[in-house]
């Protein structure tokens, strides 16, 4: 018996069986770029049969590793190779979303400031929007959800993210000046409560 034969006969698994099943570990290095790539993305995962599979491959000898496709480990953990596929597909997509969060998380602050900055222009007709919007000052679209900065709201299977202004407290005085000036305008002109105009608000540039 050779040492390939043996490592089979310890996974439990049928070198014939591998070969009625499809032949995935072509896609998986072409996507992921190695093997040792696609298994450290099962380790991301909480599905059973990915931590059986991870579980099978710490299991083996560098050496015994390369005896046995990937195909064979994914047999081994009583899965097949094209569930084990779909596994990866789901858990890349998850961290994909994990690492939008924390750069949207990340950027937060320089946006709000921004937006904020831009504001106060003769010309920051969007920005003073969205302000308002967040206040509550203004109606928002049906599409959109502009409740708390800093939360990723789901409305109409549609994600908005907003900032986080609860760090920058230094600029809450300069979106109440906004929103008063904004609140006087409307009171004066007696808008409809369903309108949703934009007032121009006049501040130093």
């Amino acid at each position: 018996m050779t040492k390939a034969d043996a490592v089979w006969e310890r996974l439990d698994v049928d070198p014939e069986a591998v070969n009625r099943h499809p032949k995935v570990t072509p896609l998986l290095i072409k996507s992921l770029g190695s093997i040792k790539e696609v298994i450290d993305c099962l380790r991301g995962s909480s599905e059973k049969d990915a931590l059986e599979l991870v579980r099978l491959w710490d299991s083996c000898k560098p050496n015994e590793r390369k005896a046995v496709p990937f195909e064979g480990f994914c047999l081994a953990a009583k899965s097949t190779p094209k569930k084990m596929v779909g596994i990866i597909m789901q858990t890349m997509v998850e961290m994909s979303n994990t690492a939008s969060e924390l750069l949207l998380a990340s950027a937060h602050t320089d946006v709000v400031r921004q937006t904020i900055k831009l504001a106060k222009t003769r010309k920051g007709h969007d920005e003073r929007k969205i302000i308002l919007q967040n206040r509550g000052v203004l109606p928002t679209p049906r599409n959109n959800v502009f409740n708390n900065f800093g939360s990723v709201n789901q409305d109409n299977r549609k994600q908005v993210a907003n900032v986080s202004v609860s760090q920058l407290e230094q600029d809450n005085d300069d979106i109440s000046v906004a929103v008063e000036s904004f609140n006087a305008e409307r009171t004066a002109k007696a808008l409809l409560p369903d309108k949703a105009e934009v007032i121009d608000i006049v501040l130093e540039d």
